[in-house]
């Protein structure tokens, strides 16, 4: 296996492994080649490439995204001695973190989503439950897709909780807001799947090979409510909302650091959208 190969074996997020090999593709039909060789990856070649990007209007996350690919092949080349350094990190990238426009709903809105799946389909009823679960818990999309029918039952000490296992397979454990107990229930009595109790929580309909909702099945079903309310949002909003509303609540920020599972409170920041009023600007606290 060559060093490309390798590189891109070792990703183990299958998005992010295609999303990957697309940019190197990119980047090779740019430069007029199909391998990259550790002499193509200069600064020069990597400019050059990073402004066509531009010229194409390709929005700054896009482009980032780009960027970062090759950064991290040129980092495992470099580990492999191939290349003497990485030539990216001297590679000046568009300003944009995704979480700062990520949008959070207001109360209102949120109300409305989480009643916007009408009757007593099974559809309506999974995707009841499936909203609640993401807004009440603050949770990611694969976290969600992960959830298994025992998790639902999981008690510990005495109360409800969903255990999460999160980025880096870190394992949390969030307690079942009280909301979403009747709609999960609800959901797995008329699914019928209640008694499976290794299997997924939430599934695709009708049923497939693979029964569990993807991660990008989840997307469409947050974005199809929320565009038919007039706010299409993707679901990592909601976990923005939650976040925000805690806080808002007075939750204590490292508390919501751990919910959320944050490696730093730095991340976990980025999530507050509250709008503090000037009344309560540190200049009013000043020898008080």
């Amino acid at each position: 296996m060559n060093p490309i190969d390798t590189w891109l074996a070792h990703l183990q997020n299958p998005n992010t492994r295609r999303a990957y090999a697309s940019a190197l593709a990119d980047f090779t039909a740019f430069h007029n080649t199909t391998t990259p060789t550790p002499d193509l990856l200069t600064p020069t070649t990597l400019i050059a490439w990073r402004d066509h990007l531009q010229t194409r209007k390709l929005s700054p996350a896009s482009r980032r995204a780009r960027l970062a690919a090759l950064s991290s092949l040129c980092t495992y080349l470099q580990h492999l001695t191939l290349l003497p350094h990485n030539p990216t990190r001297a590679l000046q990238r568009p300003r944009y973190h995704p979480l700062l426009h990520t949008p959070a709903l207001s109360n209102t809105q949120a109300r409305q989503l989480l009643n916007a799946p009408h009757g007593p389909s099974l559809k309506a009823t999974r995707d009841r439950a499936l909203l609640a679960t993401l807004l009440y818990h603050g949770l990611r999309r694969h976290e969600l897709c992960q959830l298994t029918v025992a998790d639902f039952t999981y008690e510990r000490r005495s109360l409800r909780t969903l255990p999460i296992l999160g980025k880096g397979d870190k394992r949390r454990y969030i307690p079942l807001h009280p909301a979403t107990i009747p709609l999960i229930h609800d959901y797995l009595l008329l699914a019928g799947h209640s008694h499976d109790s290794t299997g997924a929580l939430f599934r695709a309909l009708p049923p497939a090979k693979k029964p569990s909702l993807s991660p990008d099945a989840v997307w469409r079903i947050v974005k199809h409510y929320s565009s038919s309310l007039g706010f299409p949002i993707a679901p990592h909003s909601l976990r923005t909302t939650a976040a925000t509303n805690a806080l808002e609540h007075h939750a204590d920020i490292a508390l919501v650091q751990d919910w959320l599972g944050h490696a730093h409170i730095a991340t976990t920041r980025l999530y507050d959208r509250r709008h503090v009023p000037p009344e309560q600007s540190p200049t009013f606290k000043i020898l008080s």
